[in-house]
């Protein structure tokens, strides 16, 4: 592969659209799994044991449904014919990327199941039909309704998503003539594309991480791919790489352009922003707290914090003692999902 191939490479994975824009709603464990995908990769084609099964430790702790991304590797592992392993490593390998991501996803549904509140399929509530619940009523569902599922691939947002994603890329991952490679565009599909939660595919938040990660580790597999089979001339390959800089440059900056109007916002409000916090720090910090999103950071001194967006499928908890809430959120006419739960909780007394 040509020398000018890393500091371009380089350049692509700063500037592809989704590594930045995600991170301008909020930070999210999500940010995590681009480190931790690529030393997970890079442990693997050294052959490192030990580091190797740190790395996929590490990515699984992110959160319960980052074993796709370890599978994704795994599978992509276990049937490409690019890097050699020894026999040794071969049985670490399917340990590390297939039997550990799947106990860890298992021991997480379980603990879920009795500690909390169970899986989050409700993103998933676009692929059950007639009251179904359940993991594997929608793993019934996409087996038996493939056709369905395709046509939910071509509404015009995820076709945008689709779009943007690879048009960044230069189209790069899908140009392979490894059908192994493919495995890594699977987080894609199950992440971000099946589900009806609308940010899943968005580029503006942080659901793009992983997947975006391995797409790009599909990119870099491609250009190595051209470079060594001399499909393209090594200067025609960089120019095309170059080329994917400045485009992904074009889209990013598209939507980071105006990232400086809310510093400027509140910097001429921040009276007003002083004053909100001024009020969070009087209430007092052993009080069981129901709170707008945008109120959590100030109230973290409270031990006891709900988001009432998530909180108890926004029925009226029995433990909260003070509902805090911009008042704007009380107004039917704000269009505020919140607002029904209020009227419960003002209800409740």
């Amino acid at each position: 592969m040509p020398k000018l191939m890393t500091p371009l490479f380089t350049a692509l994975f700063f500037v592809t659209p989704v590594m930045t824009t995600s991170g301008g709603f909020h930070l999210h464990e999500n940010c995590f799994l681009p480190p931790l995908i690529l030393w997970l990769f890079y442990g693997i084609i050294s052959q490192w044991r030990w580091r190797s099964l740190l790395f996929a430790q590490l990515l699984l702790f992110v959160k319960e449904d980052a074993f796709v991304y370890v599978i994704a590797l795994g599978l992509y592992f276990t049937f490409q014919n690019r890097f050699t392993f020894s026999v040794k490593f071969k049985r670490w390998l399917y340990i590390i990327t297939i039997a550990l991501p799947i106990i860890y996803f298992s021991c997480g549904l379980l603990f879920l199941a009795t500690h909390g509140e169970g899986a989050m399929v409700s993103r998933y509530d676009n692929l059950l039909v007639n009251g179904e619940s359940g993991l594997m009523m929608i793993v019934k569902n996409i087996i038996l309704n493939p056709l369905y599922v395709m046509g939910m691939l071509f509404t015009p947002k995820r076709l945008g998503y689709i779009f943007i994603v690879l048009f960044s890329l230069g189209f790069l991952p899908v140009i392979q003539k490894r059908w192994a490679t493919y495995f890594l565009i699977s987080p894609l599909f199950l992440i971000n594309l099946l589900t009806g939660w609308p940010y899943q595919h968005d580029i503006g938040y942080q659901y793009s991480y992983g997947s975006i990660t391995l797409l790009f580790l599909m990119a870099l597999l491609s250009v190595d791919d051209l470079s060594k089979q001399q499909i393209m001339k090594e200067n025609v390959l960089v120019a095309f790489v170059a080329s994917c800089v400045i485009f992904s440059s074009s889209i990013l900056y598209s939507f980071t352009n105006n990232w400086t109007f809310e510093i400027h916002y509140y910097q001429d409000r921040k009276d007003y922003f002083d004053g909100i916090q001024s009020v969070l720090d009087k209430i007092p910090k052993e009080k069981v707290v129901l709170a707008a999103g945008s109120y959590t950071p100030g109230l973290r001194k409270n031990e006891a914090l709900y988001d009432i967006f998530y909180h108890h499928d926004k029925k009226v908890d029995s433990k909260i003692d003070i509902v805090v809430v911009p008042r704007e959120m009380q107004e039917e006419k704000n269009g505020y999902s919140e607002t029904a739960t209020l009227n419960l909780y003002k209800e409740a007394g």
